[in-house]
């Protein structure tokens, strides 16, 4: 983010440097650091053209509404990413989960549709992923949550993978099925420490 100063940078580069140091920042549950990235990303969103979306900077808008008790709002914040169009691929999963969780139906399914059309013909292992743990999510299938993290573990995408366990082990949890529960539980919290 500070290699170069900001003055050098196109505003899009500008903005997805802060919004991927502000997503770290969440993800380690450094809120104070990640809004200072938000913060510092602000001024360069509002000059880029409103069709463009940079998907970092709105996963972490994201993540601040919905670490901040607004999950609704996170939700939206999310959508206003997908429904720009660009770069969303990397939006979808959190979307369906968000949209689940909000009971949010029909964003669910059409953030699924997204990422099963992605997934047609694919032979990129962390589509496959989103597109299983999608519908796992969407399911709340354990199994296919379990298939998702394998897979993301194959593509080398271990925060994905521990989230797809953590997906897991809750839906477990919710069929009552705790020893399989604490498993995925436990196999998440070892990757999120590797992290």
């Amino acid at each position: 983010v500070d290699a170069l100063s900001a003055d050098v940078k196109d505003p899009i580069v500008t903005c997805c440097d802060h919004g991927i140091a502000a997503v770290i920042h969440f993800h380690r549950g450094d809120g104070a650091a990640a809004r200072r990235h938000l913060a510092a990303a602000a001024p360069y969103a509002a000059r880029i053209e409103h069709r463009v979306m940079v998907w970092p900077y709105a996963l972490a808008l994201s993540l601040d509404l919905e670490q901040s008790g607004a999950p609704g709002k996170a939700l939206a914040a999310l959508a206003a990413g997908l429904a720009s169009g660009a770069e969303v691929e990397e939006l979808l999963v959190d979307a369906v989960r968000l949209a689940v969780e909000t009971d949010n139906p029909e964003l669910a399914s059409t953030a699924a549709a997204a990422v099963e059309a992605l997934m047609n013909g694919t032979e990129i292992p962390h589509r496959r992923a989103a597109g299983l743990c999608c519908r796992g999510l969407l399911e709340r299938d354990p199994a296919l949550l379990m298939r998702a993290a394998e897979e993301y573990r194959d593509a080398g995408r271990p925060l994905d993978r521990a989230q797809a366990l953590e997906a897991a082990a809750v839906a477990f949890a919710i069929g009552g099925d705790a020893s399989s529960a604490q498993v995925g539980y436990t196999a998440a919290v070892d990757v999120y420490l590797t992290l």
